[in-house]
C-alpha cells in the first residue's frame, strides 16, 4: 500500500493518478470524538485550492498523518449549520498565522466509497481558537500537550493562559457514541440531570432571598451570603444550550450587591429580563418584581415564586411589558455570545456585536429616566481591554468593549464600571469566566461628545477585582450613597414638615441635634 508520504510526493511531482489522496485513518482520540472509522482523505483538485488560497508548503504537509491522530484541540466545526458531521482539528504545528487547522467532513462519498473527506486546511490564530471555546464548539483537547505547545509560544501569554483555563473548566466527560458518523458530546456532573441541577440553584435562590430582606446590616447580610456560597455545591450547566450561551448563573454575593443597588425606596417597580432562577433579584420586592426566562425549565422555577409577572420572551428582542418605559429598576445578566452581523444592533451610530450587549440595550430601554440598573456583561482577562499608546507609558480602551461603553456613556449616567475576575468569584458556577458589573443611575438625552467613558486606563478605577472583599469595597461606598440621600428623601422631608408645623421659621439647636441625630439612628 502506497503511504501518504509517497502519495504526496506524488502529487507534487504531478504523477499522482487517484481519486483521493488517503492522508490516514483515525485513531483513538479522533474516533472517541466522534470521528468514523473511515479513511481520512482529500482530493487532488481541493489540495491544489487550499495550497493556493493559503500559502501551504510541502512542509506544512507531509506530517499531516500523524498531526491528525495527536491533536491539541477537535472543534465542531463553525460551518456545522451546513455540514453539521464536521470537525476542526488543531494541530501543533504552526508559523506566524496560528496554528494547523483541518476541517473534516465526514461520511461522504467519492466514487461510491465512504470516507471523511478534508475540506480545508489553514492555519488559525489564538483569537478563533479562544472564541470556538467561548461558543461551545468544544469537543475535546489534550491538555497536557496544549500547556507543552503553548509555554513555548512567542506570541500574548495571557491569551494563551486564558485559553488553557477555558479547555481545563470545560470538563468534557465523552461517551463514545456514535450516530451517523457523529460523536456526542455529554456533560455530566455525578448523574444529575438539567431539572435537577436548576432546582438545587432555586433552593439557593430562596435562602439567599431569605438572607438579602433580614433586615440585618449590609456586611452582617453580605458575610452571610458568603456563608452561603462557600458552602453551596458547584453548579455546572449540564444542558447544551446554556454551555453554547454563556448562560452561567450569577452568583448569589454579587447577585446581592448588584439588587441592593437598584433597589429603592417605597413602591417601585423592577424588571430582570434573563432571570434564570431569580437569583438577581434576591434584594428587590418579588410582589413588584417582573421576570422574564426563555428556558422552560428556569422559566417554571420562576412561576413558583411570589413575583408580579412571570414572562417567557425572547430578551433580545424589544419587550414592552407596560408600554415603554416603566420600570424604576432594571438588573440583567445576559448570556455572552458573538453574534453574526445580521443579528448585531446599531444604536446611535454605535454597533453592539455581542449578544449580552445587544440584550442589555433592550433591557435599559425598559428603564425609566430617572431609574436606576445593574448590568453584568462578558468580561476579559489581563490587558485585553486595553492597549499601549506609542511614545507614552498610557494604556487606551479598544476594541468591541470600548464601542459599547461609548453608547452606554452616550446614553445613560454610569455610576461604576467594575472588572471582575472569574477564576474565584465564579469558581462555584462552574466556570472561571470574568465580568463587568455596570452600574446606572438614570438616562439623559444622547450626546456621545457630552458624555464619554474614561478612555486611558486607571490603575485604580481598573484594576481587576479578584476577591469578595474587594467588591464588597468598591461597590458598599454606591450603596451608603444612596441610602444618604434616601433619607433625605423622603423621610427627611416629612421630618422638616412636622418641625414646621411648629411655626418654626428656622430649626432651633435643639431641632438641628434631632434631625442629626435622626440621621445617625436610622443609618
Amino acid at each position: 500500500m502506497t503511504t501518504f508520504r509517497e502519495q504526496l510526493k506524488q502529487f507534487f511531482a504531478k504523477t499522482f493518478k487517484g481519486f483521493y489522496i488517503e492522508v490516514t485513518k483515525p485513531k483513538k482520540f479522533l474516533l472517541d470524538c466522534g470521528v468514523p472509522d473511515l479513511p481520512i482523505v482529500i482530493t487532488p483538485a481541493n489540495l491544489t485550492k487550499k495550497i493556493e488560497k493559503h500559502n501551504l508548503t510541502k512542509d506544512d504537509l507531509q506530517s499531516l498523518n500523524t498531526l491528525l491522530n495527536s491533536p491539541l484541540i477537535v472543534y465542531h466545526s463553525q460551518n456545522q449549520g451546513k455540514y453539521y458531521s464536521a470537525f476542526s482539528v488543531i494541530t501543533e504545528r504552526k508559523n506566524n498565522e496560528g496554528y494547523l487547522c483541518v476541517v473534516i467532513y465526514i461520511n461522504e462519498k467519492i466514487n461510491k466509497i465512504e470516507i471523511n473527506n478534508i475540506a480545508s486546511i489553514h492555519y488559525r490564530n489564538i483569537n478563533s481558537l479562544i472564541k470556538w471555546c467561548e461558543e461551545n464548539y468544544l469537543i475535546d483537547s489534550n491538555i497536557e500537550k496544549c500547556k507543552k505547545v503553548f509555554s513555548g509560544s512567542c506570541h500574548n501569554d495571557s491569551k494563551f493562559e486564558y485559553l488553557l483555563s477555558l479547555l481545563d473548566t470545560a470538563k468534557l466527560k465523552q461517551k463514545n457514541q456514535n450516530t451517523k458518523g457523529l460523536g456526542k458530546n455529554i456533560l455530566e456532573l455525578s448523574g444529575i440531570s438539567n431539572t435537577e441541577m436548576q432546582s438545587r440553584e432555586l433552593d439557593i435562590v430562596i435562602k439567599a432571598r431569605a438572607i438579602a430582606q433580614n433586615g440585618e446590616s449590609l456586611r452582617s447580610r453580605f458575610n452571610a451570603m458568603l456563608d452561603l456560597y462557600e458552602n453551596q455545591p458547584t453548579i455546572r450547566p449540564t444542558d447544551t444550550k446554556s454551555k453554547l450561551f454563556q448562560q452561567y448563573s450569577t452568583p448569589c454575593p454579587l447577585a446581592f450587591l448588584a439588587s441592593e443597588f437598584v433597589k429603592q425606596e417605597g413602591k417601585r417597580y423592577y424588571f430582570e429580563p434573563s432571570a434564570g432562577n431569580g437569583m438577581l433579584t434576591i434584594s428587590l420586592p418579588e410582589q413588584f418584581t417582573c421576570v422574564n426566562e426563555l428556558d422552560e425549565v428556569r422559566y417554571k422555577n420562576l412561576r413558583k415564586q411570589e413575583f408580579c409577572r412571570v414572562t417567557q420572551l425572547d430578551s433580545s428582542k424589544k419587550i414592552d411589558l407596560y408600554g415603554g418605559s416603566f420600570f424604576d429598576g432594571v438588573i440583567t445578566n445576559p448570556p455572552f455570545k458573538s453574534l453574526p452581523k445580521s443579528e448585531q444592533e446599531v444604536r446611535n451610530g454605535f454597533n453592539l456585536a455581542t449578544l449580552d450587549y445587544k440584550m442589555a440595550a433592550v433591557a435599559l430601554d425598559q428603564m425609566k429616566g430617572v431609574g436606576k440598573a445593574a448590568v453584568i456583561v462578558g468580561g476579559k482577562l489581563f490587558d485585553n481591554y486595553w492597549k499601549p499608546v506609542k511614545g507614552t507609558d498610557k494604556k487606551m480602551l479598544f476594541g468591541q468593549w470600548k464601542v459599547f461603553l461609548g453608547w452606554l456613556y452616550g446614553q445613560y449616567n454610569v455610576v461604576d464600571v467594575i472588572y471582575i475576575g472569574g477564576d474565584y468569584i465564579y469558581r462555584k458556577q462552574g466556570t472561571t469566566y470574568p465580568v463587568v458589573l455596570i452600574l446606572i443611575n438614570g438616562r439623559h438625552i444622547f450626546d456621545k461628545n457630552k458624555h464619554k467613558p474614561r478612555y486611558i486606563f486607571d490603575p485604580v478605577k481598573d484594576k481587576i477585582i479578584e476577591t469578595y472583599e474587594q467588591l464588597f469595597e468598591r461597590v458598599s461606598p454606591h450603596l451608603e450613597k444612596q441610602q444618604q440621600e434616601a433619607y433625605y428623601s423622603p423621610l427627611f422631608d416629612n421630618l422638616i414638615k412636622l418641625l414646621k408645623l411648629k411655626n418654626c421659621n428656622t430649626l432651633s439647636g435643639t431641632d438641628e441635634n434631632f434631625v442629626k441625630n435622626f440621621q445617625k439612628t436610622t443609618k
